[in-house]
């Protein structure tokens, strides 16, 4: 890879040191999710179950700081295209 994990991650808490910001860093790559990880996170509810309407996004966010939180995409089984069609996703 390109290092972009570790490059967001960086920018991310960097610019959390700035108190007057509130940062949600959102990982999208469901194809090959690796922030948890970089994290030393287990795997839990992320971006994919939110759009899918099985989690809640209060129940996925992860606070990482007190001005920083993120959203952790989770691996799709299927096609993460599959996912933004299903009908159930966009009631």
């Amino acid at each position: 890879g390109c290092g972009a994990t570790t490059v967001a991650l960086h920018l991310a808490f960097g610019l959390a040191q700035q108190a007057e910001l509130r940062l949600l860093l959102i990982e999208a790559d469901a194809y090959r999710p690796s922030m948890g990880a970089a994290l030393g996170l287990a795997p839990g509810a992320g971006l994919a179950e939110v759009v899918a309407g099985r989690a809640e996004p209060a129940q996925a966010l992860l606070r990482l700081r007190s001005n920083l939180a993120a959203l952790l995409a989770s691996r799709v089984r299927s096609e993460p295209g599959e996912l933004l069609g299903d009908p159930a996703t966009l009631d």
